[in-house]
């Protein structure tokens, strides 16, 4: 068992000076943040899929050279009045390095579903890039199947 205090008093009247404020963030753009949506219905099946991109942009912090970007990229579909066929597909790329080193990551996920299970699947690639060396590359796997218990 857990046991934990219990405060039975009054608490003291207590003052806290302001934060003081925050420098700016200090980061040089190599290029501008974007994104998209496109909502597209198939004339023939029905099917209507929904298009998101975004990109973060690219950018360095000046004070230790560190740069970062970041872009993403999700479909998501269904027929109207075959929920089963609804699925998503997720790509979320990020990209960081520091003069000759880096490191590149890559997720692609997708989600669809049976009439018993919602099937998940994931891979994960992580690209690190250092001088002298050939690039490592480590991956990972997730699939699952989650009963679909009253969903």
């Amino acid at each position: 068992a857990l046991a934990l205090p219990v405060h039975s008093g009054t608490a003291p009247e207590g003052r806290f000076d302001p934060p003081p404020p925050v420098a700016p963030s200090r980061l040089d753009g190599f290029y501008p943040p974007e994104s998209t949506r496109t909502h597209q219905i198939d004339r023939i099946t029905g099917t209507e899929t929904l298009a998101i991109t975004g990109d973060d942009g690219m950018v360095q912090n000046p004070d230790h050279g560190l740069t970062h970007g970041a872009t993403m990229s999700e479909t998501w579909a269904i027929t109207p009045g075959d929920p089963l066929s609804a699925n998503c597909q997720i790509t979320w790329t990020q990209q960081h390095r520091r003069g000759d080193w880096g490191v590149l990551s890559t997720l692609n996920a997708r989600q669809s579903s049976t009439r018993d299970a919602l099937v998940l699947d994931a891979d994960l690639t992580v690209e690190i890039l250092e001088p002298g060396r050939d690039p490592e590359i480590l991956t990972r796997n997730f699939r699952a199947r989650v009963p679909r218990h009253h969903v």
